[in-house]
């Protein structure tokens, strides 16, 4: 066998490889189980309650930036606060990290993928 035959076959395998572990395209994306796309779907998620929160805390802190501001009324500060902190903790902060951690716990072991990769998938839609 010559070199070029060699590399020839490894780029087959390669093709092969990425087709039976690679994500669907299109929409079947969303079916994709691997920790990557998993983690990478919880992250961004986050990321995006992240900026519904800080939308959250701008009022609030709008709201305090002058006496007697008239901006949201007392009832509503109330729920902004209660609404900012749950979501900071419960919809950001958690999943988050458990997104950095189902994204880059496998690649640091040199694992293929989760244990049960199904779970956490079928963890990130019950969020």
């Amino acid at each position: 066998m010559t070199a070029s035959d060699q590399r020839q076959q490894n780029a087959r395998l390669h093709r092969e490889y990425d087709r039976v572990w690679g994500n669907w395209p299109g929409w079947g994306a969303l079916a994709a189980v691997n920790h990557t796309s998993v983690g990478l779907r919880f992250i961004i998620t986050g990321l995006l309650f992240f900026l519904i929160g800080g939308v959250m805390a701008m009022l609030m802190r709008t709201q305090l930036a002058l006496p007697e501001q008239d901006i949201v009324g007392l009832e509503l500060y109330s729920q902004l606060f209660t609404m900012h902190g749950t979501l900071m903790m419960f919809l950001f902060a958690i999943p988050v990290l458990e997104g950095v951690a189902m994204y880059l716990i496998p690649k640091m072991v040199g694992a293929r993928d989760l244990p049960f990769p199904r779970l956490g998938a079928m963890g990130y839609f019950c969020y």
